[in-house]
């Protein structure tokens, strides 16, 4: 004999439920579900680091910003944090905050930032703010 589990169908109608009920309030407020931090704006090879040895350094708060132009249409953001600035989480948790500003605010096309926290997790206060203001001078 054969058991079903009954629960299965259950799931799979309610996973599909809110499937379609995202995509109808998304559709209806105009929102962008995929809101990923493509590879096209990462520094991801150990040239595009070292280039950025030749770029103008900042202290901005807990932040050492080190920039430079790229001559392409794109901006893009490299992290450098170490294991001095906290364990797996924090560091996790930093490079998505940073990120995530990184993509909503970063309007001026064609800069590589690399960013270095200079301070650890347990003295930094507001990453997101002052990763914010650091953009912002750098526009000016």
């Amino acid at each position: 004999m054969v058991s079903v589990h009954v629960w299965q169908p259950v799931q799979v109608a309610r996973s599909l439920i809110v499937a379609v009920l995202k995509a109808v309030i998304a559709f209806l407020l105009k929102i962008d579900l995929n809101q990923r931090f493509p590879k096209t704006h990462r520094l991801r090879s150990k040239d595009d680091f070292s280039a950025m040895r030749k770029g103008r350094r900042i202290n901005f708060g807990a932040f050492r910003l080190v920039y430079r132009k790229n001559h392409s249409d794109v901006s893009r953001l490299g992290l450098a944090v170490s294991r001095k600035y906290g364990n797996a989480v924090q560091r996790n948790r930093l490079k998505r905050q940073l990120r995530d500003v990184f993509r909503t605010q970063m309007k001026m096309p064609g800069i590589d930032v690399l960013v270095i926290p200079i301070m650890n997790a347990t003295k930094m206060k507001n990453a997101a703010d002052d990763f914010s203001q650091a953009l912002a001078s750098i526009r000016q």
